[in-house]
């Protein structure tokens, strides 16, 4: 990684310390001064335990063709209005 790279993911950690893309990044390109063990690691319980009041949330308020993307920042109703699925142009 150049120079001003790394100059960069330090500043990025400084400023959101708990960023995985970032860590993930850091260790790819060997820099040694971020691990993912210094980081919190959130169990599947602690997840379904936020996650299910929102999932209750939503059966109890909204019909079932609406989705929430949740950020660290923000939270967003989304309902689909068309939609198709193919895998036809994928490739091997």
């Amino acid at each position: 990684m150049k120079e001003p790279e790394q100059w960069a993911v330090k500043q990025h950690l400084e400023k959101y310390p708990k960023c995985e893309w970032i860590c993930l990044h850091t260790n790819k390109h060997n820099l040694g001064e971020v691990k993912m063990e210094d980081y919190d690691n959130p169990t599947q319980e602690k997840f379904e335990e936020v996650a299910k009041p929102l999932i209750k949330y939503l059966a109890e308020n909204y019909h079932p063709h609406v989705t929430v993307i949740v950020t660290a920042t923000e939270a967003e109703v989304l309902e689909g209005l068309q939609m198709i699925k193919t895998e036809e142009y994928l490739r091997d």
